[in-house]
């Protein structure tokens, strides 16, 4: 019976990181860019009660332990794309990420793309500006340096293949076609093994494995939503809840097992 409250006990803890998962992933519903997580588990080591015995002859006893987990799977599946029509706003369509500098210099990677232009990098308003996220890392290009966005670029156009084309008016007031940067996308052998940073952004793993080439394309005047699926949340936490109970119902006989025996008396 003390066996059967520590298996029990496991299946509680099991469920409750499934239902933070769960939790984690609808708070989240809304987030550009968010990829959702899985709690994964397996088998608990198994307590050999009785040996086994030659072939032929009845098995021995195998008491299984409970439950322990696996880890939290990264789903990669792509979000559903929304129009903004915003000129700095991107949306990756396949596969890739968008490489960013933190302040302390180490690079994240994200699929939020709703970039803004940091002003503070000019000279007196007429230098280049810095393209960056909502909060202030360095998007990079495809050489892994800073985007540079001159201050009088006009008609700013980003391809499918990242390059950034704009037009900017010269002395004698005629427009001038130039090309910018060109925006890099990264991809991973195991892009579900990314470790999460927040903010929107996630760093490599040994899981994950370094950095490749990214074959997906980018949308300019849109975003990516969250992959996350209400009613697949729903019901998983529906399973969880339901298992919850069903543990803690097994928690609870065992206890009353227990405490028929400790009311034993003798005759």
């Amino acid at each position: 019976m003390i066996r059967s409250l520590y298996t029990a006990g496991s299946g509680l803890m099991a469920q409750q990181t499934a239902i933070d998962t769960i939790a984690n992933n609808l708070s989240n519903v809304n987030t550009t860019g968010y990829k959702k997580q899985r709690a994964e588990f397996q088998e608990a080591l198994y307590a050999y009660i009785q040996p086994a015995i030659p072939t032929g002859a009845p098995q021995g006893l195998h008491m299984g332990q409970g439950v322990q987990l696996a880890g939290l799977q990264r789903i990669v599946d792509m979000g559903p794309l929304n129009e903004t029509g915003n000129t700095y706003d991107l949306a990756v369509q396949g596969d890739g990420f968008f490489q960013v500098q933190l302040a302390d210099g180490s690079v994240a990677y994200t699929r939020d793309g709703a970039f803004k232009l940091d002003g503070s990098a000019g000279t007196g308003g007429s230098g280049p500006v810095r393209l960056t996220t909502a909060n202030g890392a360095l998007v990079l290009d495809d050489q892994g340096q800073p985007i540079m966005i001159p201050a009088n670029g006009e008609e700013v156009a980003i391809g499918a293949d990242g390059q950034i084309h704009f037009t900017t008016t010269d002395a004698a007031g005629s427009k001038v076609e130039a090309l910018g940067p060109k925006i890099g996308l990264v991809s991973f052998t195991n892009p579900g093994g990314l470790l999460a940073l927040g903010d929107n952004l996630l760093t490599t793993s040994a899981a994950s494995g370094g950095a490749i080439a990214a074959t997906g394309g980018i949308k300019q005047g849109a975003l990516e939503g969250s992959n996350v699926q209400m009613v697949e949340e729903m019901v998983a936490l529906i399973q969880a809840q339901r298992a919850y109970e069903f543990s803690s119902k097994a928690v609870q006989t065992s206890d009353e097992m227990l405490s028929i025996a400790n009311n034993l008396r003798k005759g």
